[in-house]
């Protein structure tokens, strides 16, 4: 008799990104939990985005990949149904749009329960508002919706999301893996004492990297020696530094791309930044106060329930120029605040933000949603023991 309970997370990706890292770390955290875990990843005939694959294998998660030809591909859908009956998966877990349509299609004539994480939905283009609004009204017809923050709940009920499915499941991360970086960056790039202001993530519009440009610019006319460190890529990248150009910061402004050793990125920085407009619950944020490092983030999102104002960091209205800049002039001046800051927000971050309880608060749904007969039961009462 079977003993584990079998999860599939299914995962189409642009990238490696915050949902993306959640993904990686719920998925370790459910195998230290005894489950048997598989990351399914869209292997995409014209975008492959095979990152989270490769950081999957890394950490020594089993990967299957699906070769998908287009936007609907019913062979696809075929290839993901196959492989849940063969292996007999309990849980199908789906993450983003274009994953919960075929897994909703693939699903529906397997033993599986279907179960999905509502990230956020940040684009802003018509395209991607029209997949958002698809994906929302979808929603309604799985066995439950996990949100991470209550905004994206909020957003789920009014498109007619019963309430009764819907739970709201913060993100974690593994907070001993973030808490023991090495300020690299200071001897890659010659900065000794310079302060560095930084930031992780997606250079995409909703993360209003503008306006901490602006900030900078005023910033750097009293600390002129400060840096500020932009770690990531996407489609803004070339529009910001034509922005830093155009205000003349240029020198002061460090795009490095993506880097795969955030500890030792996040250890480097002084101060972390979030100035985003949109946000679910930001992955960054948690990793810098797991680093220890003080944050200064808009009031967007589940971000206010991370970040206590005055206590772990500072909070600024979304597209506050004058804020941001007053915040982290601030902050660069006291470093006693600063390390206060940053204590203050590892605690925060280890007590309610570990990705092993975000993995329980999965289990629960799990064997919420799991058919109890025969065998079932028993797994569920094996898992439940564990937990």
């Amino acid at each position: 008799m079977r003993k584990s309970l079998r999860v599939l997370h299914l995962v189409s990706s642009g990238g490696f990104y915050g949902a993306e890292n959640v993904v990686i770390q719920l998925a370790l955290a459910l195998k230290r939990l005894n489950c048997e875990v598989v990351i399914g990843v869209f292997h995409n005939r014209h975008r492959p985005n095979t990152e989270i694959a490769e950081a999957a294998r890394l950490n020594g998660l089993e990967v299957a990949l699906f070769e998908c030809r287009g936007k609907l591909d019913f062979g696809t859908v075929r290839a993901i149904r196959n492989f849940i009956s063969e292996r007999e998966f309990d849980i199908l877990h789906t993450h983003g749009y274009k994953a919960n349509i075929y897994g909703y299609r693939a699903a529906k004539s397997t033993r599986a329960s279907l179960v999905a994480t509502a990230h956020s939905w940040p684009g802003k283009s018509p395209i991607l508002r029209l997949y958002a609004l698809l994906d929302r009204v979808m929603l309604r017809w799985f066995d439950h919706i996990c949100a991470v923050s209550s905004k994206v709940a909020d957003d789920l009920r009014r498109f007619h999301v019963s309430n009764e499915i819907i739970t709201v499941v913060e993100n974690g991360i593994d907070i001993g893996q973030l808490s023991g970086g090495r300020p690299v960056l200071r001897e890659e790039l010659g900065l000794r004492e310079n302060p560095l202001v930084g930031f992780v993530g997606r250079l995409a519009p909703e993360k209003g990297l503008e306006y901490l440009l602006r900030a900078a610019a005023g910033m750097l006319n009293t600390l002129p020696t400060a840096k500020v460190i932009l770690a990531g890529d996407g489609p803004k990248r070339s529009a910001l530094e034509k922005l830093a150009r155009q205000l003349g910061i240029e020198k002061s402004v460090i795009f490095l791309g993506r880097r795969s050793d955030l500890e030792s990125i996040y250890a480097s920085f002084d101060v972390f930044v979030l100035p985003s407009l949109n946000e679910g619950m930001p992955l960054a944020v948690l990793e810098a106060m797991a680093a220890k490092k003080p944050v200064v983030a808009t009031r967007v999102g589940a971000i206010p329930k991370m970040v206590k104002d005055q206590q772990t960091g500072l909070l600024v209205d979304a597209g506050d120029i004058t804020g941001l800049q007053s915040a982290i002039s601030l902050l660069l001046g006291r470093r006693d605040l600063c390390r206060t800051f940053g204590q203050s927000g590892h605690e925060v971050a280890k007590t309610l933000f570990s990705s092993d309880s975000m993995a329980k608060n999965y289990l629960s749904i799990y064997r919420r949603v799991i058919p109890l007969p025969s065998n079932t039961a028993n797994l569920a009462h094996t898992v439940a023991d564990r937990t």
